[in-house]
Protein backbone atom coordinates (compact mmCIF):
# COMPACT_ATOMS: atom_id res chain seq x y z
CA UNK A 1 0.00 0.00 0.00
CA UNK A 2 1.33 3.44 -0.83
CA UNK A 3 1.54 6.38 1.59
CA UNK A 4 -1.79 7.78 0.42
CA UNK A 5 -3.42 4.42 1.06
CA UNK A 6 -1.93 4.28 4.55
CA UNK A 7 -3.18 7.79 5.31
CA UNK A 8 -6.66 6.80 4.17
CA UNK A 9 -6.49 3.62 6.26
CA UNK A 10 -5.48 5.61 9.36
CA UNK A 11 -8.32 8.06 8.83
CA UNK A 12 -10.84 5.27 8.30
CA UNK A 13 -9.53 3.41 11.34
CA UNK A 14 -10.05 6.43 13.59
CA UNK A 15 -13.57 6.93 12.20
CA UNK A 16 -14.44 3.28 12.76
CA UNK A 17 -13.15 3.25 16.32
CA UNK A 18 -15.71 6.00 17.00
CA UNK A 19 -18.56 4.27 15.16
CA UNK A 20 -17.96 0.72 13.88
CA UNK A 21 -21.36 0.62 12.14
CA UNK A 22 -20.06 2.89 9.38
CA UNK A 23 -18.00 0.11 7.80
CA UNK A 24 -20.36 -0.41 4.84
CA UNK A 25 -20.50 3.29 4.02
CA UNK A 26 -16.73 3.56 4.20
CA UNK A 27 -16.29 0.56 1.88
CA UNK A 28 -18.70 2.20 -0.57
CA UNK A 29 -16.79 5.50 -0.36
CA UNK A 30 -13.48 3.68 -0.81
CA UNK A 31 -14.87 1.84 -3.82
CA UNK A 32 -15.77 5.14 -5.47
CA UNK A 33 -12.48 6.85 -4.63
CA UNK A 34 -10.11 4.00 -5.39
CA UNK A 35 -11.91 3.05 -8.57
CA UNK A 36 -12.03 -0.61 -7.62
CA UNK A 37 -13.73 -2.71 -5.02
CA UNK A 38 -10.74 -4.93 -4.25
CA UNK A 39 -8.65 -2.26 -2.53
CA UNK A 40 -11.53 -0.93 -0.45
CA UNK A 41 -12.53 -4.43 0.58
CA UNK A 42 -8.96 -5.28 1.64
CA UNK A 43 -8.71 -2.10 3.71
CA UNK A 44 -12.08 -2.84 5.31
CA UNK A 45 -11.05 -6.39 6.22
CA UNK A 46 -7.79 -5.21 7.78
CA UNK A 47 -9.59 -2.56 9.79
CA UNK A 48 -12.29 -4.95 10.91
CA UNK A 49 -9.62 -7.38 12.10
CA UNK A 50 -7.87 -4.61 14.01
CA UNK A 51 -11.09 -3.39 15.64
CA UNK A 52 -11.99 -6.91 16.74
CA UNK A 53 -8.49 -7.30 18.18
CA UNK A 54 -8.77 -4.04 20.15
CA UNK A 55 -12.20 -4.79 21.60
CA UNK A 56 -12.18 -6.02 25.18
CA UNK A 57 -13.14 -9.71 25.41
Amino acid sequence: MDRNGEAVADEVRSLLLKSPRQLREIVKMGKERMGGFGAAERVAKLIKKEILARRPP
